[in-house]
């Protein structure tokens, strides 16, 4: 059972991916790794709408 806020975690998870560590973000909020990549995928798209860079950099 999970006691987190979706878009509380979705948000962490995007300041928090670097492009490399899906495995480890996966274990850490115990959601699937095809959930983190549409949260990611979701983020650029956004991104790319409203001009600005999706990187975390």
């Amino acid at each position: 059972m999970r006691l987190y806020n979706r878009d509380k975690v979705a948000e962490q998870i995007v300041n928090e991916y670097d492009g490399h560590n899906l495995a480890q973000l996966t274990k850490e909020y115990d959601y699937s790794q095809r959930w983190i990549r549409q949260i990611i995928q979701k983020h650029r798209e956004e991104a790319e709408k409203t001009g600005k860079s999706a990187d975390n950099d």
